[in-house]
């Protein structure tokens, strides 16, 4: 449930986890100034409980590496 609210804060940056895999194409046409920064993402995911690991964002891609609260390692793609 919680990676379904990340994926929806995440939105704005990537539609699709295909697409969020290949950094060559446009994940979003969603205007940059909507983009949520790095330190935003971050901050997003620990709100749902995450302990994030990594966040990368390349063109309109996002990819927050994290744990889950059962310590299981996570890739939140949207």
């Amino acid at each position: 449930m919680k990676s379904i609210i990340i994926a929806a804060a995440l939105l704005a940056l990537a539609p699709t986890a295909g697409q969020a895999k290949s950094w060559s194409r446009t994940c979003t046409s969603a205007p940059a100034s909507e983009y949520l920064s790095g330190p935003e993402l971050w901050k997003k995911a620990e709100a749902q409980g995450y302990r994030v690991k990594s966040v990368e964002i390349e063109r309109s891609c996002a990819d927050v590496d994290a744990f889950d609260k059962d310590g299981r390692e996570v890739d939140l793609l949207p």
